[in-house]
Parts: structure tokens; sequence; C-alpha cells
């Protein structure tokens, strides 16, 4: 009885191991989609519409709110007016990014109107529109420009108050090195910001530093498409700060990627002034914004200011310094 124990033993050991060799190999084991961090966002299906589907240079993702239709219509009759100039240097796309949730039934009526007329508008349902919300509906926003647009090389993320030269811009990303295309941030950085303490805005939970990491100001700015894939797939693991562009500037702290700093964005939270040379302008109005574009039109290109003025001087980022020292001339914020 001894010897038929322990032949017994190891033979129910192999056929134990057998079955769960089996089991793994036919029912592999499958984490579930929040906690399936390394999952890649391009294994999410692709559920915009079949127009959706074309593949474009740019995609602009303008970030605006559900009662903003006014400043919509001006930006889609100036700047987004861009046939013209996707024509010349390829296709550009563009959204104006929503959130839906708990919205009321007249407000959505709304929106589903304007959105019969121009089909340009991301309404995102598991998106609340708050200021407590704005790093969430950035990062949403990115994860939905992967599934709802056909492929892009870059995203230019904008807000509705944003007025951009694309006829200016468009010639240089289409020249981009090919060792960029791929980690390509382009903006107006700064490296020098102070923490925000107290007020609607503070900062409890941002610990990594005393300052923000230096990062493109919102107004507007550039990133590669690999670079919005890599938000996207990592969102759920992401820290989230109330200042969504720092935010994105502390996720892409790590890589190795081109930060191209460029005086020509004024995209700060006031304006620098009118200058002819600035292709991405931030805090425009809607009447300006008119303005501008019939400057353009009658100067053929040449100038968007009635006349040129400066509140304050930009500054050239210092990049083999410390952030603390990138920016001469600049005050602490």
């Amino acid at each position: 009885m001894a010897r038929s124990g322990l032949f017994k033993f190891p033979v129910a050991i192999f056929l134990l191991n057998l079955t769960l060799l089996w089991r793994l190999i036919v029912h592999p084991h499958q984490p579930t989609t929040r906690r399936n961090y390394e999952r890649s966002i391009e294994d999410e299906p692709f559920v915009g519409t079949e127009e959706d589907k074309h593949a474009s240079t740019l995609f602009i993702m303008a970030i605006t709110g559900p009662h903003q239709q006014h400043r919509r219509n001006v930006m889609r009759d100036t700047w987004l007016d861009y046939g013209d100039v996707a024509r010349r240097y390829g296709a550009i796309t563009h959204k104006f990014m929503i959130g839906t949730r708990n919205l009321n039934s007249t407000v959505l009526q709304m929106l589903h109107e304007e959105q019969a007329l121009y089909n340009d508008l991301a309404l995102m349902d598991g998106v609340e529109e708050h200021w407590k919300n704005l790093t969430g509906k950035l990062i949403e926003s990115m994860a939905w420009s992967v599934t709802h647009v056909g492929p892009y090389d870059y995203l230019m993320k904008v807000d509705d108050d944003t007025f951009v030269r694309l006829d200016l811009l468009m010639p240089e990303l289409v020249d981009t090195p090919d060792a960029d295309v791929d980690q390509l941030y382009w903006g107006y950085f700064d490296g020098r910001a102070r923490i925000i303490k107290r007020g609607k805005y503070a900062e409890p939970a941002w610990n990594v530093c005393d300052h923000y990491l230096p990062y493109a100001l919102g107004g507007g700015y550039v990133i590669s498409a690999s670079l919005v894939h890599y938000v996207a797939s990592q969102r759920f693991r992401l820290s989230r700060h109330n200042a969504e562009d720092a935010s994105l500037g502390l996720w892409l702290g790590a890589l190795n990627i081109t930060r191209k700093h460029d005086v020509r964005f004024d995209t700060e939270w006031a304006s620098r002034g009118c200058l002819n040379h600035h292709i991405v302008l931030h805090k425009v109005s809607p009447d300006s914004m008119l303005k501008k574009h019939q400057i353009l039109k009658r100067t053929q290109g040449e100038e968007h200011c009635e006349e040129e003025w400066r509140r304050r001087p930009e500054y050239e980022y210092v990049w083999d310094v410390l952030p603390t020292d990138c920016c001469p001339g600049r005050r602490n914020s």
C-alpha cells in the first residue's frame, strides 16, 4: 500500500499541472479594462463615423463649453475655415470638445441641433463640465480623439478664445524633422510657475516639487500623436491635478521628447500684445477674431494687427539650466 500511495502522488501532481496548463492556453486570464494599464489604446475599437475615418496631418482639439456656440461660430467663420490651407499642406480636422454629463434636456437639444448643422462637436457623455474637472476633460478628450478620429500626425489643443495662423503653422509641421515627428511638444513653455496653494484652483495633492514641471501654456500647443496615445493609454494611472496643462507637462516630464519653445505662441493667461509674427494667440474675443480675419484678407496674410503693440516682452526658454532659471526676464508667478 505504501508503494501504491507514493506512485499515485507524483501522477496526481503531473495531472494537476497538465490541467492548469490547458486552462491557461484555452482560457487565458484577461484583466479588466480599468486595471489593464498596459493595454494599448489602439486595442479599443474605432467608434467614429465613416466620415471621421480619414487620415489627417493635424487634429485640432478645441476645448469649449456647452453655452459657447457664438464663440464656436466665429471660429468656424474665421481660422477654422481652413480649406485652402489643408489643400496646400495636408488634411486638417477639428472637433469642439464638450462634456454632456448632467446637462439638462434643453441644453442637450441645443447641442444636438448644432451638431446636425456642423457635425464638429465631440459630445462626451462621461465628462462633466466643471472647473474641478478640467484635467479630466483634457485627458478624456485625448482618449476620445484616438477612438473617434481617423489617424492623425499631430494634435493641437486650443481654447475657444484662441486664434491660430494655420497658414503659417502647417508648413512648419509638414517640415518637422523625421526624428521629431513622434516626439514633438510645441508651445510657449514655463518652468518657473509656482504651485497654486490657495483659492479654488489650489493643488493640495501636488508634492512632486515646489514648482510645476516645464509645460506648454494652455492657450494652444501641439503634440505628436504618439504622445496623445501614451497619455490616453495610461489615463487610469496618471495623477490628475487642477491645472490641466501643467498636468500634461508632468505626464510627459520623464519622456525623451522634443520640447519646442516658440515666442510666436502668445498663449499665456493674458495676451502679451499684438505682434504680426504671432501664429497662436490666446484671449481673443469673437469681435477681435473677426477683425483679425478681415485684416489678414486685406493684407493677403501679411498682418493681423490693426497696429502692433506690446504689453510685456516674451522670453526665450533656456533648456540647459534648472527650470527655476529657465526664463530670463520673466517674473515669478
